[in-house]
């Protein structure tokens, strides 16, 4: 990353972010309890990880700063060092929390970056947070940072989108089974991740593999990119650009439905309108 904070943030894509030092910001609650009320019913998972490879990306971390500092000595002026000599050993952590209902999902995601400040060579933090809604009425992507909202946001649409009207049941064997899908997956399992059983599914190529819970009661959980596009609560997500992990799920979590609607006061910026 160079100084002024641009970056490729891998699976989940962030534009501009706000500039903080190390330490300043304190870890987030559940998105869900910023809203009073509980007039609906909603899955919710909370999953963490992290982008890239967490050794290149240290690797990388003390290769700039070393070349940081060296400038700087150059150039005489002075170089802040490395707390306690060292960088963090998750140069680029993810949290994210997914909320299923019938017929909508939304992922709140904070992402951190680690990154050398070409200023003073100090190690700094970059930082977003964004909320994903998608259902059959399309996607919305909402920035915290910028209040603004893009894409097809209408809070009615999406409310009143179809339900999933199918069953999860089987989509195990019809993934071992699927003549075309047998030449790219390398193996379908069953395992169990923050204490609910999911089908992991392992592809031939790229080091790839997403393990999803495949539930139909009380409801069936529609297929979506928060998903992984597969029917199903994410639990598991390996690649060489993202990891994730489930730490904890509520089933059957009362919430108010103003978790699926676009904060107030954000500017709205609908698909239709960007392509005029």
């Amino acid at each position: 990353m160079n100084s002024n904070g641009r970056s490729r943030w891998g699976c989940w894509s962030f534009a501009a972010a706000a500039f903080l030092s190390v330490g300043a910001v304190a870890e987030d609650a559940p998105w869900h309890t910023r809203f009073p009320g509980k007039d609906m019913t909603v899955h919710h998972v909370q999953l963490s990880g992290h982008n890239w490879d967490n050794a290149e990306k240290r690797k990388e971390l003390l290769k700039e700063h070393a070349a940081c500092v060296a400038l700087h000595a150059e150039a005489g002026l002075p170089a802040e060092p490395l707390p306690e000599g060292e960088v963090p050993k998750v140069p680029e952590p993810l949290r994210v929390h997914v909320y299923y209902s019938p017929n909508r999902a939304m992922a709140y995601a904070h992402i951190k970056r680690y990154y050398i400040h070409h200023e003073d060579c100090r190690l700094a933090l970059f930082e977003r947070r964004t909320l994903s809604l998608t259902s059959a009425a399309g996607k919305c992507d909402i920035d915290l940072n910028t209040r603004t909202a893009r894409n097809f946001c209408n809070p009615e649409r999406h409310r009143k989108a179809q339900a999933a009207a199918f069953s999860t049941q089987g989509i195990s064997r019809r993934y071992r089974d699927h003549s075309a899908m047998k030449a790219l997956i390398a193996s379908v399992e069953n395992r169990t991740v923050a204490g609910v059983e999911c089908t992991e599914i392992k592809y031939v190529r790229g080091d790839t593999y997403k393990c999803i819970a495949e539930l139909e009661k009380p409801f069936a959980v529609p297929t979506s990119a928060i998903n992984a596009e597969r029917a199903g609560l994410l639990l598991e997500l390996h690649s060489p650009i993202m990891t994730l992990r489930a730490d904890h799920v509520d089933f059957n979590l009362a919430v108010s439905e103003k978790l699926f609607a676009v904060p107030p006061g954000f500017r709205i910026i609908s698909a239709e309108s960007a392509q005029r």
